[in-house]
């Protein structure tokens, strides 16, 4: 009944999923060949922008494949295979998650380090978070794939079941909880660092307009 009621429910949400993948893959497509093109915007903070692009449109087609292999390649059984695509699922979500992880260290590094470690700006420090971070998305979801846990379940993606506690609590915190809370902390950390600067250095130098202006542009 259950999987009756789960595959009801995809055949509706799929077919609005799979639009909007195809919205996004051709935004992120288009971000990328506007960096690619034009001079001024090859920095490296648009590098992690792109990284971001990418990560984004490797969700967008490994979710839709899910979807495909959900609503009408219902022949294939195997549990291997769906352990494979609920691998690659997880790894889509990480590199998306952690690209803004990437993105929110770079900011970091651009407003807190820059002064003293101007080469930490660089497209080479940039180059090796991208290969760091990717090396991590590959890496965190391996239990998907090294454990028994995902098993082929009729009208149901191939995730982690709920039942597999140990495992549902991994997924939650290195998918999405850390990461999170890293980006949290790192703008908290980021803000409060240059409000902090702002007041103590442009205090008599700057109108009291000015400076609530340069707050909210920093927030």
């Amino acid at each position: 009944m259950s999987s009756s009621s789960s595959s009801t429910n995809y055949e509706i949400v799929a077919p609005i999923s799979i639009l909007f993948a195809f919205v996004a893959i051709v935004i992120a497509f288009f971000i990328l060949v506007l960096v690619a093109s034009t001079k001024q915007l090859r920095t490296a903070c648009h590098l992690l922008t792109c990284n971001t692009c990418l990560s984004s449109i490797l969700y967008c087609i490994v979710q839709c494949n899910n979807y495909i292999y959900l609503l009408f390649i219902k022949s294939n059984t195997s549990d291997d295979s769906c352990r494979w695509r609920g691998y690659f699922g997880y790894i889509s979500i990480v590199a998306v998650v952690y690209s803004y992880l990437l993105q929110a260290i770079s900011r970091l590094l651009f407003t807190v380090l820059a002064m003293k470690y101007r080469w930490m700006t660089s497209f080479k420090i940039h180059f090796c978070l991208i290969i760091i971070g990717w090396f991590i998305v590959f890496l965190i979801p391996l239990p998907a794939l090294l454990t028994d846990d995902i098993k082929f379940r009729s009208g149901f993606l191939c995730w982690v079941p709920r039942q597999h506690l140990l495992h549902a609590i991994y997924t939650i915190l290195l998918y999405y909880l850390i990461p999170i809370v890293l980006i949290i902390a790192i703008y908290v950390s980021i803000y409060l660092r240059v409000h902090s600067h702002t007041n103590n250095n442009n205090t008599l130098l700057q109108d009291r307009p000015t400076r609530k202006n340069r707050d909210l542009e920093v927030l």
